[in-house]
């Protein structure tokens, strides 16, 4: 299995990470705003579509806790 980092988790890093996600695939998000970080966390990811609105589950970390993830 291929495993995907996305730094930026913003509207794009997010709907790209959210749709490997739902797919199966490992994914780890990074960004900046703790908060975002927390929620997505704790609740998964939320993904709007234009046809569509699904929650997965997601990992993520903080920038600064970007050195924990193991190979």
């Amino acid at each position: 299995m291929t495993r995907y980092c996305i730094v930026g988790a913003g509207a794009i890093g997010s709907t790209i990470g959210g749709y490997l996600s739902r797919a199966g695939e490992d994914v780890t998000l990074i960004d900046t705003w703790a908060d975002h970080v927390n929620t997505m966390v704790s609740n998964g990811l939320t993904v709007t579509a234009v046809e569509e609105q699904f929650t997965t589950p997601i990992k993520a970390l903080h920038l600064g806790n970007a050195n924990t993830i193991k190979e």
